[in-house]
């Protein structure tokens, strides 16, 4: 009975409506997640990081490197179906924003940022911010 409990609890856990974040604010979304911006009427999920080549915290490199972050949006309510929109935003190289119906999606921050000698560290977090078009950074 314990572990149907134990179960259960986690099965409610992972069947959850996406976090909640206003426009011109910060988010930090895990590798999975999803966040519902109502005031825009979006729902923005974290897909993949397909490429990490982001110089090490503790070596020297000739350049910072890149990583590639991409998301899903959907426009009104997350569904079942594939997003809306593939955005495919970077850490250093262009774009670092994207423009999505009237606003634009900013890529603030990749964590963990990566540690030479030691492997990978797991989850991806991205913070990102979704702010009116024109408006400043």
């Amino acid at each position: 009975m314990r572990l149907l409990s134990i179960f259960l609890v986690a099965a409610g856990f992972a069947c959850q409506d996406p976090m909640a974040a206003r426009v011109g604010q910060e988010f930090t979304l895990t590798l999975g997640e999803q966040v519902r911006i109502a005031d825009a009427n979006l729902t923005i999920g974290f897909h993949n990081v397909p490429s990490d080549s982001r110089c090490p915290i503790n070596a020297m490199c000739v350049w910072a490197g890149n990583a590639v972050v991409v998301l899903g949006v959907h426009q009104g309510p997350p569904d079942a179906r594939p997003p809306d929109l593939q955005v495919i935003l970077n850490t250093f190289l262009d774009p670092r924003a994207a423009p999505i119906d009237g606003y634009v999606l900013q890529l603030i921050k990749l964590a963990p940022d990566p540690v030479a000698g030691q492997p990978r560290q797991k989850p991806y977090r991205a913070t990102l911010r979704l702010v009116p078009d024109g408006a400043s950074p």
